[in-house]
């Protein structure tokens, strides 16, 4: 299982060396001194101890409230011209806003950190500063902006012999090879940031460094390593007591369950990580710890609970970082360095202005030579200018184009990933086999997932089975047919309904509560067959028993085809809504049912680009009846195919064929 990469970063406690350790319990003096500071924005004195108590509170206040006080910090230094207050606040906000996940308003604030410390030579300060953008652009992916960063950090504490700068600097750089999955490189760096945050009685670093150990341990397959260094951690992350730390202990102790396959215990401890993190509204991780939890669900078997976290998990992705975010992080880079430029383009223009003034009591040809220079060098800036735009524009766009197509990636992941669930809740070969040796199913979803489905059961020596479309295809046509399914399961073998008619009447009501009255819900056809078909020595006659919903049940018998009426009403809100009849027919040996879903003879398609039609469809049955089940199929996929040609596929499509042997 990878690791997520904002699961690493250990940039959200570094306010507590860079700004002293405490400040005793000034947060509790916030509103009075958020006063006075409004009442004297140029006092800097009060600003500074607005700050220090903002500080002081950063264990113990939530995020939105660390947030707001840091902004009345930051609007005041700037009104004050107090650099130290702008630099720390701005410092102060990246940082939280890195740990909410939120990186393009982070980075906004960190390069304007990271220009005052640069310009006043504060190198201790700076280093910090490398150590949180390096762990930001971990959070975007960006491997890039790691590597700079967090070597950034590491050479200014090995320069001045400073543990701390050391640690956190080879902490990030154990970030980056973990980035790039060279697990042994990484630990290399993670081992010697332990011993630097041990050193330093850094708990919280401590702590999470020997969790990044224990991961890339077991990434390596190593479990004895792994179990050893998350034995260590248990005690230090007690200690600790901080939330984030604790969250990745309990995420980590959940993947070695996981690898171990006990899935219940890695479910508790996944549990237990996504309470910290709702918490502390770490959107990023959220998404992550939900991604996990579907992993083990599934894999447990747990099919419903599955659904709910990989829909939570893909929920909570989509809002962390969207397309627009990635734009807003070149965006930010961007006016960064327009800054720098306008800065030195300002000191020119000082420059210049002096020289002019020198020169002013030259003769007209030096005025002359002087502006025809300038002129050039204009020409020259203006085509500089353009092809530096045009390279920034060309840069954008592919960047742009890397972020779509990692998108679209995603999103099909995700969906294939659906796909492997409601698979497994269709009706497995092994069962329809077993149970109806002479069947045939051509079953061709439009996209990866599908809204139509067949479903199985087998009950007090009744066998039943469902053809049903669920409204819509794709994703949400998916997600209801997941969701019909285990309605029909729960109606007939967990409230051991048997009666056709009376099993849709429970799962309309079902779906209509479910869903808070909408107009979903599915058109289906339900049958119920004494087990006795699947012995290969059918009595003379059968009865069979059906309720339908639309639907209709198609029955050839010495090559003749008829159509058994059904219920106008669709399972779910309708016109309509009666309850459905349960109809009988007698059934006989050699008799060939068929049931389908509307999406075969609602393709387009032939020489005019017109729909198949049932009629159609209802005499290729016919004609193909004589065939063995297995050669049905076949030609009912090669007509589809050639019918179709190179239109598009219209809906999803399924047919059930079953002789009575």
């Amino acid at each position: 299982m990878a690791k997520s990469k904002a699961m690493r970063s250990v940039s959200f406690i570094i306010f507590l060396w860079i700004y002293g350790c405490s400040y005793a319990q000034d947060y509790l003096k916030l509103p009075e001194l958020k006063r006075v500071v409004v009442q004297n924005p140029h006092d800097t004195a009060a600003i500074h101890k607005l700050f220090e108590a903002v500080i002081s509170g950063k264990k113990v206040l939530n995020s939105d409230t660390l947030l707001a006080y840091n902004l009345v910090v930051y609007e005041n230094s700037e009104k004050a011209k107090y650099d130290l207050g702008i630099a720390a606040s701005a410092a102060n906000m990246g940082n939280t806003y890195t740990a909410l996940g939120d990186y393009s308003k982070a980075l906004g604030y960190l390069f304007i950190a990271e220009k005052i410390y640069a310009k006043n030579d504060d190198y201790k300060r700076l280093a910090g500063i490398y150590n949180i953008i390096g762990n930001t652009y971990l959070g975007t992916g960006n491997l890039e902006g790691q590597k700079i960063y967090f070597s950034k950090c590491y050479e200014i504490g090995l320069k001045h012999d400073l543990q701390t700068y050391k640690a956190y600097g080879a902490g990030g750089l154990g970030n980056y090879y973990s980035s790039l999955k060279n697990y042994e490189s990484s630990n290399k760096w993670m081992i010697l940031a332990c011993g630097l945050f041990k050193e330093t009685t850094n708990k919280i670093a401590y702590a999470i460094c020997l969790v990044n150990v224990a991961t890339n341990y077991r990434l390596l397959h190593n479990i004895v390593k792994a179990d050893e260094y998350i034995t260590l951690a248990k005690p230090v992350i007690a200690e600790a007591n901080f939330n984030y730390a604790t969250y990745l202990y309990y995420k980590e102790v959940g993947d070695i369950y996981q690898d171990r396959h006990v899935y219940d215990l890695a479910i508790k401890n996944y549990e237990s990580a996504l309470d910290l993190m709702v918490q502390d509204k770490a959107i990023h991780n959220i998404s992550e710890i939900y991604k996990s939890l579907a992993d083990a669900s599934l894999k447990a078997k747990q099919y419903p609970q599955t659904i709910d976290f990989l829909r939570l998990h893909m929920q909570y992705k989509d809002s962390v970082f969207n397309e627009n975010n990635n734009r807003q992080l070149v965006d930010v880079k961007e006016k960064y360095e327009t800054e720098k430029k306008d800065a030195e383009i300002h000191i020119l223009n000082k420059e210049n202005d002096l020289a002019k003034s020198e020169l002013s009591r030259k003769r007209t040809m030096i005025y002359f030579s002087i502006g025809f220079i300038l002129l050039v060098l204009v020409m020259f800036a203006f085509v500089i200018k353009s092809n530096i735009q045009k390279n920034k524009t060309n840069t954008i766009l592919e960047k742009q184009k890397v972020i779509i197509e990692e998108k679209q990636k995603e999103i099909v992941d995700s969906i294939n990933y659906a796909k492997r669930i409601q698979y497994t809740l269709l009706a497995n070969k092994e069962s329809l086999d077993k149970l109806l040796p002479g069947h045939f199913i051509f079953f061709e979803p439009k996209d990866i997932v599908s809204g139509d489905f067949y479903w199985v059961a087998h009950k007090n020596n009744f066998i039943y089975l469902a053809v049903c479309d669920c409204t819509g295809h794709g994703v949400p046509g998916a997600f209801m047919s997941l969701l019909s399914s285990n309605l029909l399961n729960e109606a007939i073998n967990e409230k051991s309904i048997s009666d056709p008619g009376e099993v849709l009447n429970y799962v309309r009501e079902k779906l209509i509560n479910s869903l808070d009255g909408g107009n979903d819900g599915m058109d289906t056809i339900l049958i119920k067959l004494p087990d006795t078909v699947s012995q290969h020595n059918m009595a003379a006659s059968i009865e069979l028993q059906y309720a339908s919903a639309n639907n209709k049940l198609i029955l050839v018998r010495d090559s003749e085809l008829q159509e058994f009426p059904t219920d106008k009403m669709p399972v779910g809100k309708g016109e309509k809504e009666g309850s459905f009849e349960t109809r009988k027919v007698e059934l006989k040996k050699n008799d060939q049912l068929y049931l389908y879903t509307d999406g075969y003879a609602d393709q387009f398609g032939g020489d005019k680009g017109k729909k198949f039609k049932y009629k159609t469809l209802n005499q290729l049955l016919l004609s193909a009846n004589s065939l063995a089940p297995v050669e049905q199929e076949k030609a009912l996929r090669q007509k589809f195919i050639e019918w179709k040609g190179n239109l598009e596929q219209v809906d999803d499509v399924c047919i059930v064929g079953i002789k009575l042997l």
